[in-house]
Formats: structure tokens, C-alpha cells, sequence
């Protein structure tokens, strides 16, 4: 419509047009590879789990991470995995803070439970 009236708004508008098929297929990318974490994540951000088990999802997540690094078009950039891994070891973090919070620690040293402090401190 554009082009058969001879707009001036004719080339800001296919600049447009193939940036935004540019971010799509981006979109479309990042979803593809970033969905193979989906089970992983949901498995270390979940209240309920039981926090020694979540050493066993390391080795899947690292490992599709490193598959995105290697395949993905658009999500291969150091400063994307960065930011990625450092939402992953916040999670972490928040799961030990859950699993061993300062309160409780010092309640099991005052009430002379130290062997079980001692060994949720060595699980962390």
C-alpha cells in the first residue's frame, strides 16, 4: 500500500518490518533452546524439594547450557550466559538459605543439636 502510493514513510517502514522479523526469529530461537531448562528450573526453584537433591540436577542444566552455547544463533553470548547462570546460582542460594536459615542453626547449637547442625552446614 506503501509503495503503490510512493510514501515517504515506505522505507521506515520495511526497516521496520525486517527488524521486527530479525527479533522473531531471535524470540523464536531463544525459546527453542532455553526451553530445554524448563524441567530443570522448575525442579531447583520448587519450595518443596528437598535440597540434597538438587546436586543431581546440576549436570543436566550445565549441560544444556553448554549445548545452547554451542548451537543457539542468538543465546551464545557471554554476557546472555552470565546473566543465565548467575539467576541459576541465586536460586541455589535461595534454596540453601531455605534449607538452612540462621535461626534454626543457632536453635540446634543453643539446644545442643550440634551433630545435626553440623551436618546441614556440611550439605551446603
Amino acid at each position: 500500500f506503501l509503495e503503490t502510493n510512493k510514501s515517504t514513510y515506505t522505507a521506515p517502514f520495511s526497516k521496520l518490518q525486517k527488524e521486527v522479523e530479525e527479533a522473531r526469529e531471535e524470540a523464536n530461537d531463544n525459546v527453542r533452546f532455553l526451553g530445554t531448562l524448563t524441567k530443570a528450573i522448575e525442579k531447583l526453584t520448587n519450595e518443596s524439594a528437598e535440597f540434597e537433591t538438587l546436586e543431581s540436577t546440576f549436570e543436566p542444566v550445565f549441560h544444556s547450557i553448554l549445548l545452547i552455547w554451542r548451537y543457539s544463533k542468538y543465546y551464545n553470548t557471554p554476557t546472555r550466559l552470565a546473566v543465565l547462570i548467575r539467576e541459576i546460582c541465586n536460586t541455589v542460594v535461595a534454596q540453601a538459605l531455605r534449607y538452612v536459615n540462621g535461626p534454626d542453626i543457632f536453635t540446634m547449637i543453643s539446644s545442643e543439636e550440634t551433630s545435626e547442625c553440623y551436618a546441614k552446614l556440611d550439605t551446603t
